[in-house]
């Protein structure tokens, strides 16, 4: 049997490496979620329980691109509130999602976002290059909309929402890869208080793995602030990819 201590500190590592994934590109839920299902808790507790990390791990972050200079809070604001309408509704359908069916759809977006990560790394080599738009957020009311629905995939699961948040602003909003990096990270914390509290009403939240996970990813959110700005986080992904396919069997032989 696997002591506390071992479950504790195998989440404060996941969280870190969850943390600079997060900041740097997005999906770090990929690996900060199957763990703590392999670890045995359950399904929907986890998915509730990994929105403490989330929170925590965008404010090192946000204070690391606010320091750098990096602000715009009213259009992240804005961001944020198209956000929380999808997110709230999100969360209550994943507080009825039934454990077993949870962990077949987790694998199944893993599966998705690890080939687009694949084929988005063969397209362009260098993603900084691909995003280098402009400050300002484009075709606004598209925007939003769009982000609402993004807004219900987050509440509901969360995973892979970062790279969703990157396309639609920067593909579809024209901002720079900083600039979208920057709104994610503070964009996230509104909405992700909001699907928190419809799993703290609706299911049990493990505090202990949440502030475990919530002090990995905070380191994480630092460091990969600075990779991101300094544009080269890029050498973490091989291991990224190699973890995720482990973790993705483990979730399809539960």
């Amino acid at each position: 049997m696997i002591s506390e201590v071992v479950i504790v500190l195998s989440l404060t590592l996941a969280g870190i490496a969850a943390g600079v994934i997060n900041t740097v590109a997005g999906g770090g839920s990929l690996i900060s979620l199957p763990i703590m299902i392999l670890f045995g808790i359950p399904s929907t507790v986890a998915n509730g329980t990994n929105r403490i990390a989330i929170i925590a791990q965008a404010l090192p972050a946000t204070f690391v691109f606010f320091k750098k200079g990096y602000k715009d809070i009213k259009q992240s604001i804005y961001i944020a509130i198209a956000l929380i309408p999808g997110a709230v509704l999100g969360a209550l359908a994943g507080v009825r999602m039934p454990d077993f069916l949870f962990n077949k759809i987790l694998a199944f977006i893993m599966i998705i976002v690890a080939i687009s990560m694949a084929i988005r790394k063969y397209r362009h080599k260098n993603i900084y290059d691909t995003f280098a738009f402009s400050n300002n957020l484009k075709r606004k009311p598209f925007v939003y909309i769009l982000l609402i629905g993004i807004g219900f995939y987050g509440g509901f699961i969360h995973v892979g929402i970062g790279f969703l948040l990157m396309f639609v602003l920067s593909s579809i909003g024209g901002m720079n890869l900083i600039q979208t990096n920057m709104h994610k990270v503070i964009a996230v914390v509104p909405y992700s208080v909001a699907a928190l509290t419809v799993f703290f009403i609706g299911s049990s939240i493990l505090w202990w793995a949440g502030i475990a996970l919530a002090v990995g990813n905070m380191a994480g959110g630092w460091i990969g602030a600075h990779l991101s700005i300094k544009q080269d986080g890029n050498f973490i992904m091989p291991f990224f990819h190699a973890t995720i396919f482990i973790l993705i069997l483990v979730l399809l032989l539960k």
